[in-house]
């Protein structure tokens, strides 16, 4: 039986923790503790079974320990992650404020300027506008009135109207084109 055992125990090293324990148990001997050992009752082999299973245990506790250690450490770290997710989302709050607040400023302040402009003299506004870059020109222009934008383009130099005009063609058709893959992806 000792060789089957050994044969086992080169195979199936658990199986032969297994039996170990099971013959500890019967003899009433426990892992833990070597005062109940009688070297009478066991054989050489049996006493270096029982030596493995007790290194085997103390490996395991020591394992045991570095793994309770590991997971403090990553309990730590989360810790620390969340509360500096929790710090970014409230910056990341406090950004979206202040930039509704500042596009809220300038939208009124640009609604101010174009009133303005709409409300002087065609030859004025043209005088005015004749002055600004071409993309300038062109967001104030699509914001006007078109009633008052066509009196006002009449005072303008004649190639910003053609840009103008040019843009505006060329941003309506990029709608009309953007439009039907618009409705093709709803589908």
């Amino acid at each position: 039986m000792n060789k089957i055992a050994i044969k086992i125990s080169k195979v199936f090293p658990l199986a032969t923790i297994a039996f170990c324990s099971v013959f500890f148990i019967k003899n009433g001997l426990s892992a833990r503790s070597t005062n109940n050992i009688n070297p009478g009752n066991l054989t050489r082999a049996h006493l270096e079974l029982y030596e493995k299973i007790e290194q085997k245990t103390l490996d395991v506790n020591e394992k045991e320990k570095v793994l309770k250690e590991k997971e403090l450490i990553l309990d730590e770290k989360e810790n620390r992650i969340n509360l500096r997710l929790k710090q970014l989302k409230k910056a990341n709050a406090l950004i979206k404020q202040t930039l509704n607040e500042l596009n809220n400023g300038m939208n009124e302040t640009f609604s101010s300027l174009l009133k303005a402009v709409e409300s002087m003299k065609p030859e004025e506004a043209g005088r005015i506008l004749k002055t600004c870059e071409i993309s300038t020109l062109y967001v104030i222009c699509k914001n006007m009135n078109p009633s008052k934008l066509s009196k006002i383009m009449a005072f303008l130099d004649p190639t910003q109207a053609q840009a103008i005009l040019q843009f505006s063609v060329m941003q309506s058709n990029s709608l009309k084109n953007s439009l039907p893959q618009k409705v093709n992806n709803l589908s």
